[in-house]
């Protein structure tokens, strides 16, 4: 994130590996706000897909896996082993 950037954490992370460490160097000086986020409304959604539409978000960063329909089973055994961040299945 960049100077006067903001960082959300949006989704949960299991109950025994729940810590994270963070740099309070980079928060103070850079000027970084770290806040929380618990649910979202179908006004979120849209607003998102309106961001995709018009190309202000880019999907390819976030999408790390792709998976035909066959491979299901594979890309939830990818995600829950933390090896992807997200993963797209093409039916």
């Amino acid at each position: 994130v960049g100077v006067r950037g903001r960082v959300s954490f949006f989704g949960g992370l299991p109950k025994d590996k729940s810590q994270v460490t963070l740099d309070t160097n980079i928060i103070h000086y850079q000027e970084v706000s770290v806040f929380g986020a618990y649910s979202s409304s179908h006004q979120h959604y849209h607003r998102a897909l309106r961001m995709v539409e018009e190309g202000r978000i880019q999907l390819k960063d976030i999408i790390t896996h792709t998976y035909p329909l066959e491979g299901l089973k594979d890309a939830f055994k990818t995600l829950g082993e933390g090896k992807a961040i997200k993963a797209v299945i093409k039916p």
